[in-house]
């Protein structure tokens, strides 16, 4: 139930599935296995989801925040093999919460409701800055090979150049699977990841891909103040259960 509903909230947003899965997960696997665990089914479920949205990727942009992605690989890694489980709890929680926080004052200033098939704004794209594009891609990338989170940056930097929902949809999917991918080759190459990680995941995925699938159906049929109200409560109850978990 858990990865279904990451999935589904990953479909319609472009983001959140690892916000969603990975504090219920490690809360009760008890491990840091969950991470590579999450790191795989996110990246698989993005997969196809940015292959249907390739068109609306402002690929710009996601060539910048990518470049920055490879200076923050071996940081997070670093500081994966370094944490301990309550260390990774605390900071999934934290980062958890502080994307809720973001979503709650972003619902505020939602007016009314933004109609799904807005067009994607280049003017949007051509305001991306190259140092601030290579710094939030870095932050992305550390806690993409960390904890398995790197949408937080990417979805705050998207809002603020205030992309259109098509376009920051489709970047933020992209990100995700270069930087999923790329972090659970780094965690299987320098450090391992147990052989119950790859079983258990690989009999979830099926049940991500259809929670994916929902999601996209979702996205076109509901209201976008709807589904932000949605997604700020179930960010905010995951983010709880991270911090509450960790004591």
């Amino acid at each position: 139930m858990i990865v279904l509903v990451a999935g589904v909230v990953q479909g319609a947003a472009g983001f959140g599935f690892g916000l969603v899965a990975l504090p219920a997960t490690m809360a009760i696997t008890g491990s840091v296995g969950s991470v590579p665990m999450v790191m795989l089914l996110s990246a698989t479920v993005c997969s196809g989801l940015a292959w249907r949205a390739r068109e609306d990727v402002g690929w710009r942009t996601l060539r910048v925040l990518l470049t920055g992605s490879v200076v923050g690989f071996p940081i997070g890694l670093a500081l994966f093999q370094w944490a301990d489980l309550r260390t990774l709890q605390l900071s999934v929680g934290a980062t958890v919460l502080l994307v809720a926080t973001r979503l709650a004052l972003q619902l505020r200033r939602l007016s009314g409701d933004t109609p799904a098939g807005d067009e994607s704004d280049p003017a949007a794209e051509s305001e991306t800055s190259l140092a601030g594009g290579i710094g939030v891609g870095a932050l992305g990338g550390l806690l993409a090979s960390s904890i398995a989170l790197p949408g937080p940056p990417i979805v705050l930097y998207l809002t603020a150049l205030a992309t259109p929902k098509s376009r920051a949809r489709a970047t933020t999917l992209a990100f995700f699977v270069f930087a999923l991918w790329g972090s659970l080759a780094l965690q299987a190459g320098m450090i391992g990841v147990a052989p119950t990680v790859w079983r258990t995941g690989a009999l979830l995925i099926p049940v991500a891909l259809v929670g994916g699938w929902l999601g996209e159906q979702l996205c076109e049929r509901l209201a976008e103040r709807s589904f932000r109200v949605f997604t700020l409560v179930l960010i905010g109850i995951t983010g709880v259960v991270a911090l509450v978990t960790a004591f």
